[in-house]
């Protein structure tokens, strides 16, 4: 008698695994675009700019997507907050810099210290100064306040997450 259900107990433990396999994972959806500081600590560049980073983080925390800094597309980043910022095309990978990236108040903050991407964004040779990018922030003043926060809040989880 038992033997009949065995077909369909293989039938349902079977479809269960697929459907494991198939099933994609849970995504976080990201799409911010706003108006962004972009300044030097030594204070020689300061200006808004417009910012766009739409895409999403998988389950373990992976955004991939496409960041936008006024006129610089970067059609294929990735990146864990706390991270490297990683732009690439094709075989091409480019680190840009840390980035933090806060999800309960959808902000980001990078810290770009690639020569050539600072020269790309601000016209003028890299120096000793990151240039950073601080989404959500009006001046120069309010900039530096949320970019100590968003590392504060990214830095605290990567910590919160490394503990047994």
């Amino acid at each position: 008698m038992l033997k009949k259900y065995i077909p369909i107990a293989v039938l349902v433990i079977g479809g269960l695994i697929l459907s494991g396999i198939f099933v994609p994972a849970p995504t976080k959806k990201v799409d911010i675009s706003t108006t962004a500081f972009m300044y030097t600590a030594d204070e020689k560049i300061g200006k808004p700019v417009a910012t766009e980073l739409r895409g999403n983080f998988n389950k373990e925390d992976t955004f991939q997507g496409v960041l936008n800094i006024e006129a610089a597309e970067f059609p294929h980043v990735i990146f864990v907050s706390g991270m490297g910022l990683v732009s690439y095309q094709e075989k091409e990978r480019e680190l840009l810099g840390p980035i933090y990236y806060d999800p309960e108040q959808k902000q980001f903050a990078i810290s770009i210290d690639n020569p050539r991407i600072y020269e790309m964004l601000t016209g003028e040779k890299y120096s000793e100064h990151p240039l950073i990018v601080v989404t959500s922030a009006r001046d120069l003043e309010e900039a530096k306040r949320q970019y100590e926060g968003i590392i504060k809040k990214a830095v605290d989880k990567l910590e919160a997450s490394a503990e047994p």
